[in-house]
Parts: C-alpha cells; structure tokens; sequence
C-alpha cells in the first residue's frame, strides 16, 4: 500500500515544489553560471569517493 502511495506523493511534492519556486526564487533574473555546477560536480564526485573508500576500510 505504502509502495503506491509514495511515487504518488512525490510526485505532487515535485510539482508543488516548482510552482512554489518559481514564484518565490529569482528565475531568469540571473545570469546561468557553468563555472558554479562544474564545482559542485567536482566536490560531490570527491565526498562520493572518499564516502566509498571510508566504507570499503570499515568493511575489512
């Protein structure tokens, strides 16, 4: 029961999201940067990978 319900409610979540972000955020009045998402890429790439090798140390 729960398993239908869930992918239901994330999706309304999803939607009430955007709408209320668009109204409240300042979309289109800034300039897209590249630079900032290569960044973040990078740094979520690093936490995964010393994530992974802290866990592959605990394991044995």
């Amino acid at each position: 029961m729960i398993g239908g319900i869930m992918p239901l409610f994330s999706i309304f979540t999803g939607i009430y999201g955007g709408m209320k972000a668009k109204k409240e955020l300042p979309i289109g009045e800034q300039e897209f940067k590249w630079a900032n998402v290569g960044i973040t890429v990078v740094i979520i790439i690093v936490v995964s990978i010393i994530s992974q090798m802290i866990i592959a140390s605990l394991k044995g």
